[in-house]
């Protein structure tokens, strides 16, 4: 099934809202694509781009499609249209939201699904979250989006709740630098732990201290990285 991109006005995100509400009541539906990619609920995205219902092997690989098909548009126009992001949430929602061996839903809250325009929640959104953090950090981005396409895991939380963190590049490929691992091409074991030496928390706290004396967008990963304590050494090898 391949459909042009489309946009759900406030009447089709209530009725998006009203199908969420009813699986957490426990409706079993399919999504109402269909209803909701016409008038009067939604209007057709412009310019015309073509989007197919396909899989992808996590939220990194979504957020690279997505940056691809949509390269050329302003980060500004995307970033303002809500009800593009719900709208393609509605049209994969069956791999956002997948059925498990039971066809049960685990449905979590509503702005994961529907986009919201308070950016306080906007990092949640599975669709527009993967495209934002992809098409600003490229491969520095696999700590938030490595995880399957319906998790939300716990370095998106963290660092992209901050705005002032995530939209910066040389803090995400530093965090990247001491967090990943390159010979594994995966996240360090314990690097979430809520009371590691050296752990992103910790390094949370020190970005936040670093950031009332240096202006961090201007400081370079090798510099900022200089500046951590010893108690990150051994992040750093």
């Amino acid at each position: 099934m391949t459909e042009y991109i489309r946009i759900l006005n406030e009447q089709g995100l209530e009725k998006f809202q009203n199908y969420i509400n009813q699986l957490k009541d426990g409706m079993d539906e399919d999504p109402p694509v269909d209803e909701l990619s016409q008038e009067p609920f939604s209007v057709e995205f412009s310019p015309r781009i073509k989007v197919g219902k396909r899989t992808f092997a996590n939220r990194l690989e979504m957020g690279k499609y997505l940056s691809e098909i949509l390269q050329g548009i302003s980060a500004d126009k995307l970033t303002s249209e809500k009800g593009l992001w719900s709208w393609l949430a509605l049209f994969w929602f069956d791999i956002i939201c997948p059925r498990d061996d039971n066809g049960m839903r685990k449905i979590l809250k509503s702005n994961h699904y529907i986009c919201s325009s308070n950016w306080k929640y906007w990092h949640r959104h599975f669709i527009a979250a993967s495209w934002d953090i992809y098409s600003t950090h490229k491969r520095f981005s696999r700590l938030f989006l490595g995880s399957p396409i319906f998790i939300h895991n716990d370095w998106t939380e963290q660092v992209a709740s901050r705005q002032d963190f995530i939209s910066n590049k040389y803090i995400v490929e530093a965090i990247d630098k001491l967090y990943w691992d390159e010979s594994k091409e995966k996240p360090k074991p314990k690097a979430l732990g809520p009371k590691v030496g050296g752990g992103l928390r910790r390094l949370i706290q020190l970005i936040q201290q670093f950031g009332r004396t240096y202006d961090l967008f201007s400081i370079p990963p090798k510099e900022f990285l200089s500046l951590l304590p010893q108690e990150f050494n051994n992040w750093k090898k």
